[in-house]
């Protein structure tokens, strides 16, 4: 991090709160200590006389807390074999898949409206460890992996009792006793008990910010088990921010009936200090990636993308959308790439930052917020303070000393000194005056695209035109020709504010 005074350093707490949408993790603490108090004999008694009563249901919840908390290779069979788990089929999980399992009622959430449904079986909330054990772990969070289960139980025509760990978000309704019903499910519960264990990640958006090397580095998380039959919604924060940003959002998604049955949530987290061009290259290649490990050559086509971006991550999502056709190299540099000596590698890597295809299988971006124009903001003295602590990735400065020193005077003036001295910050590529943004703006969307527009208004007097939400101005975040547009009395963190939410709800409800 550049040296600055302590005084400068205080300041950078205003310039979060305007620019960043960071939520603070949900609270979440037990409940109900007393009816945890039953002996397993008690509990396998009520659950072997009717496992389908309410009793015997609260009772196979409980019993299950107590057999995960055994070490794997001391869990006894459950009520002398009476009792059967079964292993794992389609949308369920196998006896052993958890370090901990937990009845959703044993919990209360604060911060989180809770999202459940009455139905047969027993919410539960399973917990691990992510040991990153294959390359799918990598992404899931790394704090831990947790799933909202219903444990459903019948008794067969053997007598025996037997169990099923089903994932609530791939199970809506059951055979039960010959009947479809609905399965009881908790969908904020393990949400939270997720969000309890991000401290690391609720204070990583300083280092993400600040630091040359960020304790976090860019990641793309699927929040929930894949699903070939559900649309991928990708999530990018803002500036100084972190995937928290979208805890609210997270958890109306999956409180919401059909949209849990259409999409599944993924999250994508970077460290922010970069110009965003550099950070939008790493957001396409770590999407490139994700696919191509879903679904290698000669596996069924995967479905569509939606992305929604908030404020500076609405400009990463826009490179998804738009072929640069050379028009972002021309700003750059004063020479086409076939005419650079110096390393291939270097060429290649400048190349992927500066010129980008659209992704065709994005078929729906919403703009949050997002300064397509710059935000005042940014160039002015608050500015400069958050760009003097902002932390440019020595890569990226050594990459552009060396395209520099082999080739004088290719680099564009406007970019040349900023860029090999590593002083060109995000903050410096968002402010209005940047040479950038206009070219940015000039590509036109790709075709087949729908792009929504949310735009907050802090209710100042005034025309619309002149509104702002504090950071960027509606004549910025307004975009010409969008599917829709929608301007909320917030501000510029406006990801919980519930009009926000509830415009994007219904985007993603739109066929």
């Amino acid at each position: 991090m550049r040296h600055v005074r302590p005084a400068i350093a205080r300041t950078l707490v205003v310039l979060v709160a305007a620019f960043a949408c960071a939520s603070p993790p949900a609270s979440l603490r037990p409940v109900g200590a007393g009816a945890r108090a039953s002996s397993p004999l008690d509990l396998c008694a009520t659950i072997l006389r009717d496992p389908s009563a309410p009793a015997g249901e609260q009772a196979l919840g409980r019993l299950l807390a107590i057999w995960a908390r055994q070490p794997a290779a001391r869990r006894a069979p459950l009520c002398d074999g009476a009792l059967a788990l079964d292993a794992a089929g389609p949308g369920s999980y196998a006896p052993d898949s958890f370090d901990a399992l937990a009845p959703a009622d044993a919990f209360a959430v604060r911060d989180l409206p809770r999202h459940r449904r009455e139905g047969a079986g027993v919410a539960m909330v399973g917990l691990r460890r992510n040991r990153q054990a294959d390359a799918l772990e990598v992404h899931y969070p790394p704090e831990a992996i947790t799933r909202a289960i219903c444990a459903l139980a019948e008794r067969g025509a053997d007598g025996v009792v037997r169990v099923r760990l089903l994932d609530s978000l791939h199970h809506e309704e059951a055979l039960v006793g010959g009947e479809l019903r609905p399965l009881a499910a908790d969908f904020t519960v393990p949400f939270a008990a997720l969000l309890a264990r991000t401290s690391e990640l609720s204070a990583s958006w300083f280092a993400g910010f600040s630091s040359e090397h960020p304790t976090r580095a860019e990641q793309l998380y699927l929040m929930e088990p894949y699903d070939p039959r559900k649309t991928p919604v990708l999530l990018v924060h803002g500036l100084a921010s972190t995937p928290l940003a979208w805890a609210a959002l997270t958890n109306a998604i999956w409180g919401n009936a059909e949209l849990r049955r259409r999409y599944q949530v993924w999250h994508y987290l970077y460290p922010t200090s970069a110009p965003f061009l550099y950070s939008a290259r790493a957001l396409r290649r770590r999407i490139d990636e994700a696919r191509a490990l879903l679904a290698p050559a000669g596996a069924p086509e995967l479905p569509p993308l939606v992305v929604i971006g908030h404020s500076m991550g609405g400009l990463l999502a826009k490179t998804l959308i738009t072929d640069s056709a050379g028009a972002i190299w021309r700003a750059g540099f004063t020479r086409p790439p076939n005419e650079l000596a110096g390393d291939p590698a270097d060429i290649a890597s400048v190349s992927d930052i500066l010129d980008w295809t659209a992704r065709p299988f994005v078929r729906r971006v919403i703009f949050i917020a997002t300064p397509h124009r710059g935000s005042e903001l940014a160039g002015n003295a608050l500015g400069r303070i958050g760009d003097a602590l902002a932390a440019v990735p020595p890569e990226l400065v050594s990459l552009y000393t060396r395209i520099d020193a082999a080739n004088p005077g290719a680099l564009a003036p406007a970019f040349q000194r900023e860029l090999t001295r590593g002083t060109l910050t995000s903050i410096d590529t968002l402010a209005p005056a940047h040479p950038l943004l206009p070219v940015l703006n000039a590509l036109p969307f790709a075709p087949g695209v729908s792009v929504h527009s949310i735009i907050g208004d802090r209710g100042a007097s005034g025309p619309l035109e002149a509104s702002s939400d504090g950071v960027v101005a509606y004549a910025s975040s307004h975009l010409d020709g969008v599917a829709s547009e929608k301007v909320v009395h917030a501000g510029h963190g406006m990801l919980r504010d519930p009009d926000a939410i509830a415009e994007i709800l219904r985007v993603l409800s739109l066929p």
